[in-house]
């Protein structure tokens, strides 16, 4: 009996890894070919970058409202809907629709693909026990770089053919099929599973689910959700732009070259888990942490850029991508497990999702713009920045909360 609960938790969570991925790959799909819609449309990087604006508001703002009504959606149709949603934005691309029209369709594409994350997070909350659920993070945080992974690589091969449209047809056909797959897996899978007596989708009984103080205690996390985003999506979308201005290389090659960043997520997770084990849940030290060591490599890309080769560029920029996928996942993933005895994770991880994306929204348009008037050295001049204030509260944090206990967490594991 133990070994089927583990095979139909093993199959939720291939079904939500499936679901997530095809959702990157069809949300990346513009931005891996950024550079070639730049050339090929005559358009600025603060034109391009308005596009995925659209999306990140769109997602930021239904990631806020998924919050407090995700545990109530029929999940089997609201997410087979979502990718069905973001697979006829492709294809509208695909097919040619003027570029003024693209920020439309990427608003669109932006709201449906908002409900994945938190919902999935809810169902893993609900039908699995600890075990499978940590299995379940790491395997969101592999699907999120096997999607960049299928954009960014396919992207590639399309550039060097010169017909950049195809991904977009590509990531349409991926999200048809996970939206079936989806659609006739969900319900005998959770069917099989029922509510778990490990996992809970609700507030343990008989404690506080919500006060001041644990609004208070979630309050930097949401800031360190918008400072991730700038960094981590920043560095996703605009590192072939920087390669190809500053290094001359082929558009092509230099996509190839971002396909490091989404590689090296799963060893952000990993690091996360592990230091949030050492500094015993306290969430501050953990992000400080991962924050330290991104703040030091953005220092060394500032200082390299455009003097080392772009191969030291490029191994800098994947560690500090390594580091803010870590924060990424103790936001969305680990903090909302840990603290799912004070509300839904689907709530605090959908909360934490919508500052993500006005991080990213920043990202796209804001470092654009920045980039077309003062240059690439001011961009990582922010990403320092922005790194840095996190490791400030961090240090605050050893000497102000040494012996202050964070919010009641289920101590299992």
């Amino acid at each position: 009996m133990k070994n089927h609960g583990s095979r139909a938790e093993n199959f939720l969570i291939f079904l939500c890894f499936c679901a997530y991925a095809a959702s990157y790959v069809g949300r990346m799909s513009y931005n891996a070919n950024i550079s070639q819609i730049e050339a090929g449309l005559g358009v600025s990087h603060s034109q391009s970058g308005l596009v995925t604006t659209f999306f990140f508001l769109a997602y930021g703002t239904g990631q806020l409202v998924n919050a407090f009504f995700c545990k109530r959606y029929n999940r089997r149709f609201v997410i087979a809907g979502a990718l069905a949603v973001s697979g006829g934005a492709n294809l509208a691309i695909f097919a040619g629709v003027p570029f003024s029209a693209y920020k439309y369709l990427w608003l669109a594409n932006g709201a449906a693909l908002s409900v994945l994350y938190s919902s999935i997070i809810t169902a893993f909350g609900k039908h699995l026990g600890e075990r499978a659920q940590k299995r379940g993070v790491l395997a969101m945080s592999f699907s999120t770089s096997a999607g960049i992974l299928v954009a960014y690589a396919f992207s590639s091969l399309f550039a060097l053919w010169g017909l950049y449209r195809w991904m977009f047809f590509t990531a349409a056909a991926v999200l048809f099929a996970a939206c079936l797959l989806w659609f006739f897996s969900y319900a005998p899978a959770v069917g099989r599973l029922g509510a778990n007596g490990e996992g809970s989708e609700l507030p343990a009984r008989g404690k506080k689910s919500w006060n001041w103080g644990f609004a208070l205690y979630l309050a930097p996390f949401a800031l360190y959700a918008v400072f991730n985003n700038v960094v981590k999506d920043g560095l996703t979308m605009w590192t072939p732009s920087v390669l190809i201005e500053r290094y001359s290389l082929s558009g092509s090659v230099s996509i190839i070259l971002t396909l490091t960043l989404p590689m090296v997520a799963v060893l952000g997770t990993e690091l996360a888990y592990r230091l949030n084990d050492l500094f015993k849940r306290r969430h501050l030290l953990t992000a400080g942490a991962l924050f330290f060591v991104g703040a030091v490599s953005a220092l060394g890309v500032y200082f390299i850029f455009g003097v080392g080769h772009w191969a030291f560029l490029v191994v800098l920029f994947a560690v500090v991508y390594c580091c803010m996928a870590g924060v990424n996942s103790l936001l969305g993933s680990i903090m909302p497990l840990d603290l799912r005895a004070r509300a839904t994770p689907g709530f605090i991880s959908g909360l934490f999702d919508a500052f993500c994306y006005v991080g990213s929204a920043v990202s796209s348009f804001g470092l654009g713009s920045v980039a077309d008037a003062y240059g690439w050295s001011t961009v990582f001049l922010i990403y320092l920045s922005v790194l840095a204030v996190p490791v400030v509260c961090a240090v605050v944090s050893l000497f102000f909360l040494r012996r202050k206990k964070p919010p009641q967490q289920d101590d299992k594991r």
